[in-house]
């Protein structure tokens, strides 16, 4: 079985910034509870604040996660919709 090693940039857009923090981890955690997935490390960053609007933030965390199988990456790609994803090994 090849472990499939990835960095994934997830984002979120809203209001109030705690909130879009805290929901971002949520989110993070439950990616870790996917099976056969394994959160190695996570750094959620402080939210911002959207230039030209009143009252909106954004943010967002970056993730290196193991997966047991290439279909468990494929899964989480078109559930969670990370912004970014790097696979870091296997190179083939």
């Amino acid at each position: 079985m090849v472990i499939v090693k990835a960095d994934l940039v997830f984002e979120i857009l809203g209001r109030p910034a705690e909130h879009i923090k805290t929901a971002l981890g949520g989110v993070i955690d439950k990616l870790g509870a996917e099976k056969g997935v394994k959160v190695i490390e996570k750094k959620i960053h402080e939210p911002t604040a959207v230039k030209e609007s009143k009252d909106l933030f954004t943010t967002f965390a970056e993730v290196s996660a193991e997966f047991d199988k290439i279909e468990n990456l494929f899964g989480i790609l078109f559930a969670y919709m990370p912004a970014h994803v790097e696979i870091i090994s296997p190179s083939n």
